[in-house]
């Protein structure tokens, strides 16, 4: 589940929890300036698992999506990016 806080720069914004068979981590970020339009995320910290399962995020940006999803970019990764949807 990732939840968003509104907060000023540099306050925990973002806390990610991912539970399932073998893997239970949860995860906190620092909002950060972005360009308008995105919202910026310093790199994340483990708040809650071990490694090697659970570990630091990189710096990522969020953008909403016209139908209402969720996409997080995580910089310099080879990886695609992440949508989250609401339930």
């Amino acid at each position: 589940m990732l939840t968003l806080t509104p907060a000023p720069a540099g306050s925990p914004v973002m806390s990610l929890t991912v539970q399932s068979p073998g893997l239970a981590c949860s995860w906190s970020a620092p909002l950060r300036v972005a360009a308008p339009g995105t919202v910026g995320l310093d790199p994340s910290s483990v708040t809650s698992g071990a490694p090697p399962t659970c570990s630091p995020g990189a710096r990522s940006t969020l953008r909403l999506l016209p139908d209402g999803s969720l996409v997080r970019e995580l910089e310099n990764s080879a990886s695609a990016p992440l949508t989250y949807r609401r339930r």
